[in-house]
């Protein structure tokens, strides 16, 4: 059985940069044409896409959006379902989570948990050697996740049907450019963060920094890239950049905002751009997570269409005592000047050496149907066998349910 990203989200108006608004519809032309998902037998079978009307889609950024549709699976291409590869799970466990009154002694406090839940974890492994790399990881509509490799591909991960707490299987495919072909260089394919919306999966790159657009929905595993974005930095306000230092971190506010943030430090701190509707990306914002932490993911969750919860991921690594990672919760508000703003980041988790730590990149956020407001992190292997991919999931503020 094939993994799809869900056809069922609302329509929703998403900014993406300025140079490419020219205003959001709050419903579309009718005369205009799109492709309706082409839906195989079976994983095997290899269907063309048909047209018709624009209605059927759902979101929308005026005829912007439908020229990405159009650009990443073109009239006529054929659906390719991504492949299926085997995945193995052992599960794990916080060692020494807020352990005051298990040892007095701050160095074993490896895990710090501050309204947060631990529900489950796993070591995820397969016998396919493009496992690994995991770097951005988005929640779909059905339960299963979505997520991207820094070696380019796109990884589909089938959690459970019952309460969607256990990974159960995995299906893998190239990430394509634009003319789609998978990429040929480790500079053109080095994927880190990663967004969904209504069919789009939005995926920044560094090295080569930039954003583009897959219409995985419609083309599957024939998608290819349509370009969103060019990182300049003159012109999008970014002081300093590594080539391996770029936009780690993609989400999308409630009302279609853009937040990106770079994993290159200013001062020790990240920076960090929430560009509203029909505003060009300008990382003007700093969040600073303390020890020269470096931003390698973030998630937003919307209270409504002008406030929501950023979270974020941030790593120091240090070569003789390890991986130290802090995950901070951040107010964000759009104020009367039409501009985004920053409260106080919270540290919700705090993870260091001895305990169950490595080099935490994807995050996920999402609120459950119970109400429940449940957060997904996985770590980024470098497929390295001194490395894990860790897969650890949380519910926020369990008390207040």
């Amino acid at each position: 059985m094939r993994l799809k990203v869900s056809q069922n989200l609302s329509i929703t108006c998403v900014a993406l940069a300025a140079f490419l608004i020219a205003g959001c519809e709050s419903s579309p032309p009718k005369s205009a044409e799109v492709k309706e998902e082409a839906v195989s037998k079976s994983s095997a079978d290899i269907v063309v896409a048909e047209t018709t009307t624009i209605e059927q889609k759902r979101w929308v950024l005026g005829e912007v959006a439908n020229q990405h549709y159009q650009a990443s699976c073109p009239s006529n291409t054929l659906y390719i379902p991504p492949e299926e590869i085997s995945l193995y799970t052992a599960p794990i466990n916080l060692r020494n989570v807020n352990a005051g009154e298990a040892a007095s002694f701050d160095f074993l406090k490896s895990a710090e948990l501050n309204g947060l839940e631990y529900v489950a974890g796993y070591h995820l492994t397969s016998d396919d050697p493009r496992f690994g790399g995991i770097s951005g990881i988005e929640t779909l509509d059905n339960g299963s996740l979505l997520s991207i490799t820094d070696q380019g591909d796109f990884l589909w991960i089938g959690m459970d049907e019952y309460d969607h707490l256990q990974p159960v299987s995995a299906q893998i495919s190239a990430i394509r450019d634009t003319n789609g072909t998978p990429y040929d260089s480790k500079r053109a394919a080095d994927s880190e963060g990663l967004a969904v919306s209504n069919g789009l999966a939005l995926v920044s790159f560094e090295q080569d920094h930039r954003i583009e657009a897959f219409d995985l929905e419609t083309c599957g595993s024939n998608a290819r890239a349509s370009r969103i974005l060019d990182l300049d930095l003159d012109k999008h306000g970014v002081e300093k950049i590594s080539p391996n230092g770029g936009m780690e971190a993609l989400a999308l506010t409630g009302d279609g905002g853009l937040i990106l943030g770079i994993e290159t430090l200013i001062d020790g701190a990240s920076q960090v751009s929430i560009s509203p509707q029909g505003k060009m990306a300008d990382f003007k914002h700093r969040l600073n997570a303390g020890g020269n932490k470096k931003m390698t993911g973030s998630d937003f969750l919307a209270q409504s269409d002008t406030e929501g919860d950023l979270y974020s991921l941030h790593r120091h690594y240090n070569p003789v005592t390890g991986t130290y990672i802090r995950l901070l919760q951040t107010h964000v508000q759009l104020d009367e000047n039409d501009e985004y703003q920053l409260g106080e980041p919270k540290e919700l988790l705090y993870l260091k050496p001895p305990g169950i730590t490595d080099n935490f990149e994807g995050i996920t956020v999402r609120r459950e149907e119970n109400g429940i407001i449940r957060l997904f992190i996985v770590s980024d292997d470098n497929f390295s066998p001194k490395q894990r991919s860790l897969f650890l999931i949380f519910n926020v503020e369990p008390k207040g349910y």
